[in-house]
């Protein structure tokens, strides 16, 4: 129609396919002023059963997905809001696009569901007939330098803010109970204004800056985890130790880089932890540490276990190495305090403790130094001082 020299098409009503197939795709509304800024209502609603189209698709194998969405245009502006459901997970978003001579000039974004289903996305590991599906692969094929070149050459300069809140996430391993986070963006500078995660009853907050301006690029986050469960979170990223207890964490870090390693060499700032009522599978280390011919006759290295009541620390960070000076380790049997240098570039530690025994008056107390590769350390009794604590165990008995 063209009342007045206004081009328009009203009563628009497509149907892909007869309903009930693998695909059905509807779409129905009008559209004004075609001949300049176009005005659209449009309604349109997507039905995908096959699930080997959705996997080809999007590379993912996704369950079935049921989407309604609506559409509406005026001069310089494009608004949408959706509800998904893809499996048995519900997923609303609303996005505000605004633009100009064919160019965006500005996103906002709104993602929110009530549970999402990693399985429903095809982001969840299992068997699927003679083969391991496993989507963590995918990423790892893409080497963490391209992957931050490819960001780097496609991320949006004109202002963006983008808002998630998922009430619950559900996996056979993950035990993230909600996420909500909130970014905006501007001229390649990313703020992270609200990033809350709550981890199988746990708290986290963090906070950040991301400028992809600067080259190298540059990063910049504060944040705190408390009462982490070890034990689920061992479990959730596939650790065969066997470790409990609760860790607190609190700290800040800069660093520059175009990938994980530039990063890592180039961190900086402060991390303090705090680690309570842990048990570590294996030896009874504690015992070992403070009195070396008591763990070696009282049958101590046949204890299958070590029991931590809590374990504090402050680390520095200064071009990828953490250094501490305050340690602190308590267990039923001694107290220990110490010093760390951890080189996460190269790989090294040498950490050094001095415990003392709960049990006895007078003591000589004796250092446990462990020094080399993160993979194969190497413990290191002092012989002087465990010959003083021998001494020391005659005198008293």
């Amino acid at each position: 129609a063209n009342p007045g020299g206004a081009w328009r098409v009203s009563d628009i009503d497509i149907q892909s396919t007869e309903p009930g197939g693998r695909l059905d795709l509807a779409l129905r509304g009008e559209l004004n002023e075609l001949a300049g800024d176009a005005k659209a209502n449009l309604d349109i609603s997507l039905r995908a059963r096959d699930t080997a189209l959705l996997e080809a698709l999007s590379g993912l194998p996704l369950n079935p997905v049921a989407a309604n969405a609506r559409i509406t245009t005026t001069p310089g502006l494009l608004t949408l809001t959706s509800e998904a459901r893809v499996g048995d997970t519900m997923l609303n978003a609303e996005a505000d696009i605004v633009h100009q001579e064919r160019e965006l000039r500005s996103l906002r974004l709104a993602l929110q569901s009530p549970l999402l289903s990693l399985a429903d996305f095809g982001l969840q590991a299992d068997a699927r007939g003679d083969r391991e599906y496993r989507p963590v692969e995918k990423i790892d094929d893409i080497e963490p330098g391209e992957r931050l070149e490819a960001i780097l050459a496609h991320s949006p300069r004109y202002p963006t803010d983008i808002t998630v809140n998922f009430n619950g996430i559900s996996g056979e391993h993950t035990n993230i109970q909600r996420l909500d986070m909130h970014m905006t963006g501007l001229d390649n500078r990313y703020t992270l204004r609200r990033f809350s995660l709550a981890y199988a009853d746990a708290e986290a907050e963090v906070r950040g800056i991301i400028d992809l301006n600067p080259r190298p690029p540059a990063i910049s986050i504060a944040g705190e985890a408390l009462t982490i469960p070890l034990s689920t979170l061992g479990k959730d990223l596939g650790l065969k130790s066997e470790i409990t207890g609760d860790l607190s964490l609190r700290g800040g870090i800069t660093a520059t880089g175009r990938d994980v390693e530039e990063l890592t060499a180039s961190l900086n700032g402060s991390l303090a932890l705090a680690l309570e009522d842990a048990v570590i599978a294996g030896g009874a280390y504690d015992v070992l540490a403070t009195d070396l011919l008591a763990w070696i006759y009282s049958g101590a290295a046949l204890e299958d276990s070590t029991n931590i009541d809590c374990t504090m620390g402050q680390f520095l960070l200064r071009d990828g190495v953490a250094t501490s000076d305050s340690l602190y380790i308590e267990t039923r049997k001694m107290v220990a305090k110490g010093k760390a240098k951890v080189d996460l570039v190269k790989q090294k530690m040498d950490v050094e403790i001095t415990p003392r025994s709960k049990s006895r008056s007078l003591q000589v107390p004796s250092s446990v130094r462990l020094r080399g590769d993160f993979d194969d350390p190497r413990a290191i009794i002092s012989p002087v001082s465990a010959a003083a604590d021998a001494y020391t165990l005659s005198l008293i008995h």
